[in-house]
């Protein structure tokens, strides 16, 4: 609703005291309520108490009711899988809380004709606000008085400080980097360009990860199964079958558990942790868990130009000598001289002192000095009875007649370089007037590259990952920037300023390599194009102008050394900002899903022959075969311990179709066999008169065997490690029955007859396994 206010105060005594409090009542005061997260507490609360875990507490409860102990091991798991996400959870509210564009915590402003210091969220719209080098502006505004030089680069990604006259604009999240001027605040608090891009950052997303959704699904497919299943087996038992309490509960217990894929939960978190806790020995900083599948599933890797390829800095890559003829001093010297008295101090200066030194003469006296401005583009210093030395930008120098520009200059200039000019004059410049010049020196300028950018586009485009440029700065140095760091594709440019309609952005998305001139609205738009062609596409930033495209791209990865927005919304930080490590980040994704997907589909087995057989028990009257402490011996022998190991592998494959359905698949044709053969085994132990005890530990026996088989098409190929742990899984899990055959229920009996009955039901899984690969080519959920 709109507030009538008092009119725009005076440039003499900024607003009154009424008049704040007046805009304060309005609303219109630099502060904002960031987008709602949810407390702690409710998220601890989220987690605990959910159908699922009520489901978990009732067995419990029951188990513990009829002194079933032994069988209560399936806690540690669900507990392990409780931490780990209330962990993850807590940890990306903390980053959203502290997400923050702003560092300023106070300002200058004129109220009642008097300047005071106050806290940046207590400015007001219309507030008078004075800035001075260094200022962050912390509300957008308009110029009154003065002028003022903006580094606007983390906001817009332009490199060069912009001079603001009276009547332009600044945006808030910039810096002044020279000059005094006194402002008038027009957009505060959630209007104000800073806070657009918090709150856009701020907004949480739903899980990324495609095995973590498809998960939940499976998880919440499955709790919908195990409360009918649960109730119908438990009334079947007491009534139809007249069995005890304990056994009832027992045995609907073994049932139900194996439904829900805890197993799966758990594997799924310790592979992402293990890639994690690897990646931290990178110096590399995994915020969001689940991140590194999209990462591994990349297929477009966008970069930001300043501070990701390039350091951020500034070299000399040569200087050649144009004229230096007649001179009153030695050149070096003067140049050395110039660069002592200066009192310039940004990258082209620095990086000047680099490669001359800075020395001062006794016979080189200064006198004057006109420092640098990006509006001016020269500055100079005046040396007594010695004339002037200019350096600057060279078509100001020769006052933009290019026709006198040195052959040297030109074709640097056409390539794409960046060229400075030391010149000389024998007068000395006048209320910011340059004289007649003549150039001394061309000196071509380059960002440095980081080291080893070349290896890292040279593995990009070894595994087809196309890599985009989007950056603020001029298109044909990015081209260039593109070209020194090893990217093919660095003639592919546009500019950016020239696209204006959704259309145009759409087209140029997955046609060029490089973007210059784009703003951080287009840098977002234009992952958001290329991802809805399909592809996974990896944002690398460092700078404000890089949230928007870091939150929205499939995978974000920032420099520790740029801003801490960028590292707070970004999934990965590079710690020491080591673009080299972006490869190993890759591979570790890759080996995380291919490790889970190839190995997951041994744990689906349980559940799918879990549900089968529920449903077959119900059918026929039937009791569920096994006790929860038998499946968790398979669990942890067949499924748990190997399994285990096997994530670590190396596995840095391409993922094509792995998924986990992909690995759900898998699991079908094991617990076909499972189903069938128990059914057979069953049917025949009915026939022949065996005891019921001797029967369900030949049915133990198979499912053991049938899971192996599973485990060994999961180490196929096999090498030296994975034989060693499918011959010690088995080992372990038929040592193990043997020797604790009375804790675990079984009815095996001497050595001899437990060597019958391991034989018996290898034979008949053995037999059956030809029978499913026979069956293969027609099975319609086989994997292609």
């Amino acid at each position: 609703m709109e507030t009538n206010v008092q009119p725009s105060p005076s440039k003499r005594t900024g607003l009154t005291t009424a008049e704040v409090e007046q805009r304060v009542q309005a609303g219109q005061v630099n502060r904002y309520n960031s987008p709602d997260t949810p407390t702690a507490a409710a998220i601890v609360k989220r987690n605990l108490f959910s159908w699922i875990n009520l489901f978990y507490i009732v067995v419990a409860i029951g188990l513990i009711g009829v002194h079933a102990y032994t069988n209560l091991l399936y806690l540690v798991i669900i507990t392990i899988n409780l931490v780990i996400d209330i962990h993850q959870e807590l940890h990306a509210k903390k980053l959203i809380d502290e997400l923050s564009i702003l560092s300023n915590k106070t300002t200058v402003v004129l109220r009642d004709g008097h300047y005071q210091d106050i806290q940046f969220t207590d400015v007001v719209r219309d507030d008078l606000i004075q800035l001075t080098a260094g200022n962050q502006i912390i509300a957008d505004a308009t110029v009154l008085d003065g002028t003022v030089e903006v580094d606007e680069s983390l906001l817009t990604g332009e490199a060069d400080a912009i001079v603001k006259h009276p009547g332009d604009q600044l945006l808030s999240g910039s810096f002044v980097v020279s000059g005094k001027a006194l402002t008038q605040a027009t957009k505060v608090g959630k209007e104000s360009f800073a806070a657009g891009i918090s709150i856009a950052a701020q907004k949480t997303k739903g899980v990324a990860s495609k095995v973590m959704r498809t998960m939940k699904k499976i998880v919440r497919l499955t709790s919908y199964l195990v409360f009918p299943i649960g109730i119908l087996l438990i009334l079947e038992a007491l009534f139809l079958r007249d069995q005890t309490t304990t056994y009832t509960v027992v045995s609907t217990a073994t049932a139900l558990l194996g439904i829900l894929p805890m197993g799966m939960q758990l594997l799924i978190s310790v592979s992402f942790i293990s890639g994690q806790v690897l990646l931290s020995q990178r110096k590399v900083l995994v915020q969001n868990l689940y991140s590194l599948e999209n990462l591994a599933r990349t297929d477009i890797i966008c970069l930001d130009k300043t501070g990701t390829i390039t350091e951020g800095k500034i070299s000399v890559q040569s200087a050649t000598t144009v004229d230096d003829h007649n001179l009153p001093f030695e050149l070096k010297t003067g140049i050395q001289a110039f660069l002592a008295a200066t009192e310039d101090n940004n990258a082209t200066f620095n990086a000047l002192q680099q490669y001359y030194g800075a020395a001062s003469d006794p016979a080189l006296t200064p006198v004057a000095m006109t420092p640098f401005s990006s509006e001016r583009k020269w500055s100079s210093v005046s040396f007594a009875d010695h004339g002037t030395l200019v350096f600057g930008a060279p078509e100001v120098l020769v006052k933009h007649q290019l026709d006198r520009l040195p052959a040297a200059v030109t074709t640097a200039e056409q390539a794409g370089k960046r060229v400075l000019c030391m010149a000389y004059t024998p007068a000395t410049p006048a209320n910011n007037q340059l004289p007649d010049v003549r150039i001394l020196v061309a000196v071509i300028l380059e960002d440095i590259i980081r080291d080893d950018v070349a290896k890292t586009f040279a593995y990009f485009d070894e595994q087809a990952i196309a890599v985009k440029i989007i950056s603020g700065d001029n298109p044909i140095a990015v081209s260039q920037i593109a070209k020194k760091a090893g990217i093919q594709q660095y003639a592919d440019y546009v500019d950016m300023s020239q696209i204006t309609t959704t259309a145009e952005l759409e087209a140029v998305a997955t046609k060029y390599a490089i973007f210059g001139r784009a703003t951080p609205s287009q840098k977002k738009r234009l992952i958001q194009a290329m991802q809805a062609e399909g592809h996974y596409v990896t944002m690398v930033g460092d700078g404000v102008n890089d949230v928007l495209a870091l939150k929205e791209a499939s995978g974000s990865i920032a420099m520790n050394s740029g801003s801490s927005a960028a590292k707070h919304v970004a999934q990965v930080v590079l710690l020491d900002s080591n673009f080299k490590v972006l490869p190993h980040i890759i591979k570790e994704g890759r080996r995380v899903i291919n490790n889970l997907t190839r190995v997951g589909s041994i744990f689906f087995v349980k559940c799918l022959y879990s549900i089968a057989l529920s449903v077959i028990c119900l059918l026929l009257n039937l009791p569920f075969p096994f006790l929860p402490i038998q499946i968790s011996m398979i669990d942890g022998l067949v499924e748990g311990y190997p399994t285990f190991f096997l994530q670590f592998e190396v596995n840095n494959e391409k993922l094509g179709n792995r998924s986990i359905i992909w690995a759900l698949k898998r699991a079908i044709s094991f617990a076909i066999m499972i189903t069938v053969g128990l059914g057979i085994m069953y049917a025949v132990a009915k026939w022949t008169g065996m005891p019921l005890g001797q029967a369900r530990t030949l049915m133990f026996f198979y499912t053991g065997w049938v899971t192996i088989y599973a485990l060994a098409k999961a180490c196929y190929p096999f090498n030296a490690f994975r034989t060693l742990l499918l011959g010690s899984s088995i080992i372990a899990f038929f040592g193990g029955s043997f020797i604790l055959q009375n804790i675990i229920s079984l009815h095996v009996g001497s050595l001899t007859s437990f060597f019958w009955m391991v034989g018996i039901t290898l034979i008949a899984s053995q037999a059956f396994y030809w029978v499913m690969r026979g069956l293969r080519p027609w099975l319609p959920w086989r994997n292609r």
